[in-house]
């Protein structure tokens, strides 16, 4: 966006173009991206698989959760949500 006294841009560029862009006379701010300390890579980085879990059998007790927001193809839950009810949330989704 362009006015007679501001100039407001969106830029896509890597680490050392943006640092040059910010060190000229004419960038008043620049907004960019947090910077995460290295720690976050350690705790989010690869995560082992999830252990494969037996399928149902049938023969499991039947027990009832109502909750607004799982998802049956979860791998955790895979196989064993039995039936789902749109409780007229007003999304008109069988899932919720």
């Amino acid at each position: 966006m362009r006015t007679k006294s501001l100039f407001l841009a969106r830029v896509e560029a890597t680490v050392p173009l943006a640092e040059a862009i910010c060190e000229l006379d004419l960038v008043a701010h620049a907004d960019l991206p947090p910077r995460l300390p290295n720690d976050f890579d350690r705790i989010f980085g690869s995560l082992p698989p999830l252990p494969s879990h037996s399928q149902p059998t049938g023969q499991e007790p039947l027990v009832a959760v109502l909750d607004s927001g799982i998802l049956p193809v979860h791998p955790l839950l895979r196989e064993w949500v039995a039936d789902e009810v749109d409780f007229d949330s007003g999304e008109s989704m069988s899932v919720d």
